[in-house]
């Protein structure tokens, strides 16, 4: 079964079946490669994986900070290095550019314009495609960021463009699968992210406000209330701390992990 955590982890949920599933909380770093080593494992096919990320730095100093024991003695086995073979992992810097690369993928036919990128033209379709960090692009605080004035619905936006890059990609004749492509979204930051529904105006003469006057602040929202309702399952990771502790840095904690399908707990 497609799981988040190595084979001989003490903490394992077997997940099922999925169309859509969101990974939220202080999961572990290495848990979208696992997803992806067991999705293709369990399909059996030539089928592969692709993961979208913001930051390659962000994502390296992450494993490699996690250092998963499993990782590190599988990783160059046989049958680990040839489905590891079968994941494509693209850094979009932007959010256009990652709805620019969802727009691209498509499976590999005759009639395709050669001239297309080998990296968004699939032999045949991915059994998963993973979006990784997408608050990242919200709160990096680079220039980008800042100046995009993001809303809801920018973040939203790439989720709706995965969805229906998974579908068009379940279509294709040559995808072979009963069950289409499936796609996750890990997001640790989601939980705390809010943005506003509508971009503020920016006034081209700022001088025709009211002497101290204070621009109207744009009223935000909670981004998971809004993404959960595009996914079928969630997988909610949570540190709860010992004895009622303070939550900090060195207080005890444990991690624990709830599956809900449709905001019903599922294990």
């Amino acid at each position: 079964m497609p799981s988040v955590f190595s084979k001989d982890s003490t903490t394992n949920i077997d997940l099922p079946k999925f169309d859509s599933l969101l990974v939220k909380g202080s999961y572990p770093p290495s848990a979208p490669i696992h997803l992806c080593l067991s999705h293709i494992a369990e399909s059996g096919t030539s089928h592969g994986a692709v993961i979208l990320t913001p930051s390659k730095e962000q994502l390296e100093g992450a494993l490699l900070a996690e250092n998963d024991p499993w990782l590190q003695r599988n990783s160059g086995t046989g049958t680990v290095a040839a489905i590891s073979r079968r994941i494509n992992v693209l850094y979009p810097p932007t959010p256009h550019h990652m709805v620019f690369l969802l727009s691209m993928f498509h499976a590999a036919d005759p009639s395709n314009d050669p001239s297309w990128s080998t990296k968004t033209t699939f032999p045949t379709p991915p059994s998963l495609i993973v979006l990784h960090e997408l608050s990242f692009y919200f709160t990096s605080g680079t220039e980008a960021a800042a100046s995009s004035q993001p809303t809801l619905s920018s973040y939203l936006d790439l989720v709706v463009n995965a969805l229906a890059a998974a579908s068009s990609l379940s279509k294709h004749p040559s995808n072979g699968t009963s069950t289409g492509v499936s796609l996750a979204l890990f997001d640790s930051g989601m939980d705390t992210l809010r943005l506003p529904i509508l971009k503020v105006p920016r006034l081209s003469h700022p001088h025709i406000e009211a002497p101290g006057e204070a621009p109207d602040e744009p009223r935000v929202e909670a981004v998971y209330q809004f993404a959960r309702k595009y996914f079928e399952f969630i997988l909610e990771f949570t540190l709860e701390h010992y004895d009622e502790a303070p939550q900090s840095s060195t207080a005890p904690a444990r991690k624990t992990v709830r599956l809900l399908q449709k905001d019903r707990f599922i294990k």
